[in-house]
């Protein structure tokens, strides 16, 4: 029992520094997209004014389009002021807007925190995982994002819609990921997270929206 136990941990682990590893590739891919748009942003502002001189206003407008084309494959569409909270947002910002689910993130969370990248990947993650998938499920589709925090501590609180079949009759939303199985862990290991700060949570359900709020300290609790 005990080495079955340590395998489901170390298969957890593994699977969330996985996670952890592709969203700061998510990050650094932006980074690099960014900088290599800036390093020509000179060149395609003096094209457009040749163009506007000119009057070639046709030419103009398209060359604005590819413009914005591009800073849209950025994929820094929103942002609570923290690179990795970003990095996770965005990733399912982007997943959101394919699936036609309006998505709003408001707020800001602290840019330098003692709270571990790990953790807020953990956190971040399975919640806005679970919420979108079950709001692809529900007829009305948004997620609500916010953020907010004082000099100790942190509020996030995140709302979607939901189909209400897909609520089990333990309160519980049932998943349609292949790997049902495992299917709990991840909010296990957001409370095992949110108490290394002192943190608390809550899960508020009403007709068909889904809200969970956590509220945790700066200082990790050893």
């Amino acid at each position: 029992m005990q080495r079955n136990i340590y395998k489901e941990s170390q298969q957890l682990t593994e699977k969330y520094l996985e996670e952890q590893k592709s969203h700061y590739e998510y990050l650094e891919k932006r980074e690099i997209e960014t900088k290599r748009f800036r390093h020509d942003l000179r060149s395609h502002m003096e094209m457009l004014s040749v163009l506007a001189k000119e009057r070639r206003y046709d030419e103009f407008d398209k060359y604005v389009e590819e413009i914005n084309v591009n800073i849209d494959r950025f994929g820094n569409n929103v942002t609570v002021q923290n690179g990795i909270v970003d990095a996770i947002i965005n990733k399912y910002y982007s997943e959101a807007i394919a699936n036609n689910v309006n998505m709003e993130v408001k707020g800001r969370f602290p840019s330098d925190c003692k709270i571990d990248a790990y953790d807020l990947c953990t956190i971040f993650s399975n919640i806005l995982s679970n919420a979108l998938e079950a709001t692809i499920e529900a007829k009305e589709k948004w997620i609500s994002v916010e953020c907010r925090y004082t000099d100790d501590n942190i509020l996030v609180e995140v709302k979607n819609t939901f189909d209400n079949k897909n609520i089990a009759r333990n309160g519980k939303m049932r998943t349609h990921k292949k790997d049902a199985n495992n299917h709990g862990f991840g909010l296990e290991n957001v409370k095992d997270s949110i108490r290394k700060y002192n943190g608390l949570w809550s899960i508020d359900i009403e007709q068909n929206i889904y809200k969970i709020t956590i509220a945790f300290n700066y200082v990790r609790q050893e």
